[in-house]
């Protein structure tokens, strides 16, 4: 029960709201599979005894009534009338599943986007603190296995439920002893799913432990491939994986065994039962033809009860195999985060920003940061520099609000920022090792702008600006031309570029550029400056993070970072 409120608490009030329809139609879907398969018996009846046809008030009525010549052509008429209503019970089946199928999936949608949605709400702190592949597996995989393994299996377990108890009902009317037999016989099939949890239980903590280490592995032998063939360790990854992946394959082998265990002892069961309603017809001295009529029934019922029972039995298991998932759905790592998410309208940046007094250190980390004080003036051009390691990255995150300071504040025009989203809205931001998406040029450069909205002359221009023409040219289909996971078919210094690009495109009013020129030669280092200058003449503001200072020098300030504390050396 434990699961299953688990399971509740994961889905949305419109879900939930849901529930209730959802029931209503796996409850008809029952009654009609109870029907169908109860309408076969008259029909069996009237074989069996065919003067059952006038003994019987309701039917000896029905066969006056209508125009029938013969208990034979009745047969036939009620035999039709069951075929037509076994067809319509399939089609209105067919809808509801659709229905539930529908109703499974948009659930794994809804938290799947859920919970991107809380990954992007993470503070830069707890971003590094992430298991990327265990995110990537909630984010991607969980919610659709638990629409699979948990959703859907629930409501199979529902209403095969409904159907159980339905053909019970039914034979216990007809014979009160067939069914205490039949309870008797069926108990142990649930008491040896109770012996089993334990196992399923353990299945699925290595599942949950064991895919995300498999994807981990994968990651690494494709991200550190040039690597890995440099120095020939291709058997040390491989076996890596192979541990994994094996581990992984003989929990859901112990899990298939379990399931196909139900089967065998499902089948034990049905000849048991058969056995069981000989022995009681004969010792009981029943006639032969209540014999063959409890035959019969029991036929009949078993015919859809057993496979019911089945799935019950299945769908109990999956859930079970699949507990990490909604552990895992129901793990929050923004929960934990000490990040505030404010919305209070927009920032104004007009006159300055004011990093007054700031400290920073991550938690149980070291003081990158120490008093740190500057003032940047809206429409100037600033460099910070100093040694590898000193904070100026840090710096540059504090100032993009994806870090928060330990003291001090950042002010703009004097007030504290109170939105952070409106604020990173003003920058483009520039990092040592700018993302590359698996796309074109085109794609890069204008970073998550609908494609029919690009302004491509735009593009063209910063391509010219950049010197990254001749790169267009090489491409087989210039600007819309792949380059490659990460920008596998592009150096270091053009991804650089690019990534400048992104910031140029999106005109953004405050550039914020961590070492960009460290990859470039000094010509198109000198071109690059000269474009940041210009946008700086024309009042964007820019902030640039190296570790030296071009001859030209364009930079209204220079300010040197060493020890943790800012010096400024330029004025």
């Amino acid at each position: 029960m434990q699961t299953f409120l688990k399971a509740y608490r994961l889905l949305s009030l419109a879900h939930r709201k849901k529930i209730i329809p959802i029931i209503f139609l796996l409850t008809l879907n029952s009654l009609l599979d109870f029907f169908s398969l109860a309408s076969f018996l008259p029909v069996f009846i009237f074989i069996v005894t065919p003067e059952a046809i006038s003994t019987n008030t309701y039917f000896n009525d029905a066969y006056h009534f209508l125009p029938f010549t013969s208990p034979q052509s009745f047969i036939i008429a009620i035999t039709v009338c069951v075929l037509v209503l076994v067809l319509i019970k399939n089609l209105i089946g067919a809808v509801i599943m659709r229905i539930k199928a529908n109703y499974a999936y948009n659930i794994s949608s809804e938290l799947s986007l859920r919970l991107l949605s809380q990954h992007f709400h993470l503070s830069l702190e707890k971003f590094h603190e992430l298991d990327y592949s265990r995110e990537a597996n909630r984010i991607s995989s969980h919610p659709v296995a638990f629409a699979n393994n948990v959703i859907l299996p629930t409501t199979t377990i529902f209403s095969e439920a409904l159907i159980v108890l339905f053909i019970l009902t039914g034979i216990a009317v007809f014979d009160f002893h067939m069914i205490a037999i039949i309870c008797a016989v069926l108990a142990p099939v649930f008491f040896i799913f109770s012996l089993k949890k334990s196992d399923l239980a353990n299945i699925s903590t290595v599942l949950k432990e064991k895919y995300p280490a498999m994807l981990k592995d994968v990651y690494a032998t494709i991200e550190g491939f040039p690597e890995i063939k440099i120095f020939s360790k291709e058997r040390y990854f491989t076996n890596k994986f192979k541990k994994s992946y094996d581990e992984f394959v003989r929990a859901l082998i112990k899990g298939h065994s379990l399931q196909t265990d139900n089967a065998r002892l499902l089948e034990i069961i049905v000849g048991l039962t058969m056995c069981s309603v000989v022995i009681y017809a004969t010792a009981t001295e029943q006639s032969s033809k209540h014999l063959l009529l409890l035959l019969g029934l029991y036929a009949g019922a078993a015919f859809r009860l057993i496979p019911s029972i089945n799935r019950m039995v299945y769908s109990l298991q999956q859930i079970k195999m699949h507990e990490h998932v909604i552990r895992e759905l129901n793990y929050s790592p923004v929960a934990s985060t000490t990040q505030t998410i404010l919305k209070q309208g927009s920032v104004s940046f007009k006159e300055k920003i004011e990093l007054d007094n700031i400290s920073f250190q991550y938690v149980h980390g070291p003081q990158l940061l120490s008093h740190i004080s500057m003032v940047i003036e809206k429409g100037k051009m600033i460099a910070v520099t100093g040694k590898s390691g000193s904070g100026k990255t840090t710096l540059l995150l504090i100032l993009l609000r994806l870090l928060k300071e330990s003291e001090g504040n950042l002010l703009i025009d004097g007030e504290i920022i109170k939105d952070d989203q409106s604020w990173r809205k003003q920058m483009g931001y520039v990092p040592q090792q700018p993302y590359i998406l698996d796309g074109s040029l085109v794609e890069n450069i204008a970073f998550g702008v609908e494609p029919d909205l690009v302004d491509r002359d735009k593009i063209g221009a910063i391509v010219k600006q950049l010197d990254l023409v001749k790169i267009v040219e090489e491409l087989p289909q210039g600007m819309d031309s792949p380059i490659g996971e990460r920008g596998a078919k592009l150096s270091g210094g053009q991804k650089q570029r690019i990534a400048i690009g992104r910031a140029l495109y999106h005109d953004s009013e405050i550039l914020l550029l961590d070492e960009v020129t460290n990859q470039v030669h000094t010509e198109l280092e000198d071109e690059i400056f000269s474009v940041l200058k210009r946008l700086a003449d024309n009042q964007k503001t820019v902030i640039v993070v190296t570790h030296k200072i071009p001859s030209s020098n364009p930079f209204n300030k220079i300010y040197r970072l060493e020890n943790k504390t800012m010096e400024l050396i330029l004025n």
